[in-house]
């Protein structure tokens, strides 16, 4: 429960630097305030969550290259990258405050974008680790579908209608389909189908319901996810002492 509890957190914040400010701009500046001062501590705290994954899984951050991070190989040096930048993204926005306008607001949403999708793909990698790889196309459909999914999450900082919800309904399949045919045996073994369909009918139905029912829903939904996730990696770690 603590992994998929650490995964829950990174969607959030990941996803939130995209929708948060997207959503914001042009608002007054009594609503930005609260994402302008939370900004820049959730995502050192998101850092300190993804160095922790990486120190609880050795083994899976070895095998996608990721054990020597921030230096290493290109691919932690892009993530580093992306990550400094996104930093001096919520510097800028810290400081700027009130006189940041719309157009800034926006530039901040797509300055992380590129983060959440690269960090998709270092989540992949790690779940791959040494386990089965499948097709190497459906890895992209999976980055894509964790990426849609941490949009959604984003959306649990807002109080606004969620509008993401219902694509990561459609992502859930969609990544469970990316991955290959023995994990989904496997998960589908474990009874994780059931947590398939009620995280994807939950994320479906949020954006309908009675506002004090929307986060509740989206975040239930949303812990489902991260569920899968950490079991996903469970079990590919699994397979791959299975098939050495």
């Amino acid at each position: 429960m603590l992994d998929a509890l650490l995964i829950l957190f990174a969607l959030v914040v990941w996803g939130g630097h995209v929708v948060v400010p997207w959503r914001l701009a042009g608002q007054p500046a009594e609503n930005q305030q609260p994402w302008r001062l939370a900004a820049l501590p959730t995502l050192l705290a998101a850092a300190l969550v993804f160095f922790t994954q990486l120190a609880l899984y050795p083994d899976r951050a070895i095998a996608g290259g990721l054990a020597t991070f921030p230096q290493g190989n290109g691919f932690s040096r892009l993530l580093t990258l992306l990550f400094l930048a996104t930093l001096a993204t919520d510097l800028l926005m810290f400081l700027a405050g009130p006189r940041l306008e719309k157009l800034g607001w926006r530039l901040a949403a797509f300055a992380a974008l590129p983060l959440l999708f690269t960090l998709g793909l270092a989540a992949e990698v790690m779940r791959i680790g040494q386990g089965p790889l499948g097709e190497p196309l459906l890895v992209w459909s999976a980055v894509l579908a964790r990426t849609v999914i941490a949009l959604a999450a984003g959306e649990l900082c807002l109080r606004q209608r969620p509008l993401w919800s219902p694509l990561a309904a459609l992502a859930v399949p969609l990544y469970l389909v990316s991955l290959p045919r023995p994990l989904r045996a496997g998960l589908w073994e474990l009874g994780l189908g059931m947590t398939v369909l009620a995280a994807t009918f939950l994320l479906l139905i949020a954006r309908w319901l009675p506002q004090r029912y929307r986060r509740p829903a989206l975040g239930a939904g949303l812990l489902l996810i991260a569920l899968l996730f950490s079991q996903a990696a469970t079990l590919s770690e699994a397979l791959s002492g299975a098939m050495s």
